[in-house]
């Protein structure tokens, strides 16, 4: 029996020919909790960043870090995940729930700091974050940066 492509959506309305980047934060050891994390009241946003190390930045300095919008305009537009196969990887269709899952592979990908990064042009405004994000992603990658 030869099945049909499936005309259903994306989750979230997404259109697979737009974005090759999801932007969602890894769940992987790297993703626990801090003990500053725990200990200290902080935005909840600040949880979904995938470096622990500037996590712990923006916890014990979100008040003055987020003063003005720069940190999360600039965040928000040159947070890059490099997802080198087609939208359609990323996700399965379980036909028994009818609903949509992240791939394994998408998965493997996703927990791996290697895979995060951000742009130049975030860090010629916040130089002082380069050493928290590539020392995260050499010191969590699954594989060498």
């Amino acid at each position: 029996m030869q099945r049909k492509k499936s005309s259903r959506k994306f989750p979230n309305g997404l259109d697979p020919g737009i974005s090759r980047s999801i932007l969602l934060p890894p769940s992987s050891p790297n993703s626990t909790a801090s003990p500053a994390q725990a200990r200290t009241k902080h935005p909840i946003a600040l949880d979904f960043f995938p470096w622990p190390t500037l996590r712990d930045r923006l916890v014990q300095r979100h008040t003055e870090i987020f003063q003005n919008q720069d940190m999360s305009h600039y965040y928000s537009r040159y947070l890059r995940f490099d997802w080198p196969f087609s939208f359609e990887d990323a996700f399965f269709f379980d036909d028994r729930i009818g609903s949509y899952y992240p791939s394994p592979l998408f998965e493997r990908y996703h927990r791996n700091l290697k895979y995060w990064t951000v742009a130049d042009k975030f860090y010629e405004r916040f130089p002082e974050m380069m050493g928290d994000i590539q020392g995260d992603r050499r010191r969590f990658s699954e594989v060498e940066v």
